[in-house]
């Protein structure tokens, strides 16, 4: 009988036992291979990994965890194991289990893994089989993972079943959920400076760089005060790396320190932080018309889209679009948000998690 050998283009490896020529184990062969790596041989992040390194499977579907090292081209056994490799560099990390793993031993995992993993762009890959989950369980999964792969710096988070329930099939069976570390090109982006013109600046857009530090003057000195230093947000803006998030901590008036002539003064950090340097008898949180403040502060957040008005996509000039979507609502009172910044022409520009008080949020 022929042994059944990998369906890939890449040439197949062979090593030398005991005088034959033999052809290694392929990940194939393990119950769950196939289908493994037909997944993965689809996924587009997979297809992002770095060019050169090896594939690290940790097998938790046994008794006992099982580490092995496969090619990516071919997916065949390297012939050394994991603790033999002196400086490992793996270009992607795949964990493969028979049922759900909880929160806590994915962040153990992922901490044990990153130091073996390829910091430019390296790849972790969660395959877990023989499930039973309802659909309605799948944003807190998410939710949880999201801030686990996060806090480990990792970014394009994703998880999701791998085929989409049916109503002859409505639970969740297989889950893959995935990541990667930045690309060191990553770790560097591209600054711009919204406050400089440009000589290909259409007459709208020079308006509205010349209209930005302005209105947050005019915020402040409807709050009562008088001297109003922008410099901190001024040299955020001209050095921006994150655009939608700074032009966010424009719009709501973060990074200025300001004195009223009742001697008031107060400092708010690019944070939306307020510390109160000093206040005058009459006003004892440092802020001469506090009704406005309160009024400023009381944000509330609309479900569904809504266009925004004034606020324009710095490449195409459209009005952005935002999309706030519930995720759970918590015991304290508390619910959890998705909002996301859209171009209707360039796409998403930025997505952020809100916790809010439950009042706040309109339907």
């Amino acid at each position: 009988m022929v042994k059944k050998i990998p369906s890939l283009s890449a040439q197949l490896g062979f090593s030398i036992e005991g005088g034959k020529m033999t052809v290694p184990k392929s990940l194939t062969e393990l119950p769950y291979g196939q289908r493994l790596t037909s997944i993965l041989e689809k996924n587009p992040l997979f297809k992002e990994k770095p060019p050169k390194g090896l594939v690290l499977v940790v097998d938790l579907t046994g008794e006992q965890m099982a580490q092995n090292v496969y090619h990516p081209n071919n997916w065949q056994l390297f012939d050394k194991k994991p603790e033999n490799i002196i400086n490992p560099n793996y270009a992607v990390a795949i964990i493969v289990t028979s049922q759900l793993i909880s929160p806590e031993e994915i962040e153990k995992l992922i901490d044990e893994l990153k130091p073996k993993i390829n910091i430019d762009g390296g790849e972790i890959f969660i395959y877990e089989t023989g499930l039973q989950i309802d659909p309605s369980f799948l944003s807190q999964i998410k939710d949880e993972r999201q801030t686990i792969f996060s806090k480990a710096g990792l970014i394009k988070f994703k998880v999701g079943p791998t085929q989409r329930p049916s109503k002859k099939q409505p639970s969740i069976n297989e889950l893959l959920t995935q990541a990667r570390f930045k690309k060191i090109t990553e770790h560097h982006p591209h600054e711009v400076d919204f406050l400089s013109p440009r000589p290909d600046d259409s007459p709208w857009k020079k308006r509205w760089r010349e209209s930005i530090i302005p209105n947050i003057i005019k915020m402040y000195k409807a709050l009562g005060f008088t001297e109003i230093d922008t410099s901190i947000i001024e040299q955020k803006l001209r050095h921006s790396k994150n655009p939608p998030d700074d032009l966010g901590k424009a719009r709501d008036g973060f990074g200025v320190e300001a004195k009223a002539s009742c001697g008031c003064w107060i400092n708010v950090d690019l944070n939306g932080a307020v510390t109160v340097l000093n206040n005058c008898p009459d006003h004892k949180n440092g802020i001469p018309n506090e009704k406005v403040w309160k009024q400023k502060k009381e944000t509330t957040y609309k479900l569904g889209e809504t266009p925004l008005p004034n606020q324009f996509c710095f490449d195409c000039g459209a009005n952005l679009i935002q999309t706030i979507q519930k995720i759970k609502d918590y015991p304290n009172g508390r619910t959890a948000l998705q909002k996301e910044i859209k171009c209707p022409n360039c796409g998403l520009l930025s997505t952020k998690r809100l916790y809010v008080p439950n009042k706040s949020v309109l339907s």
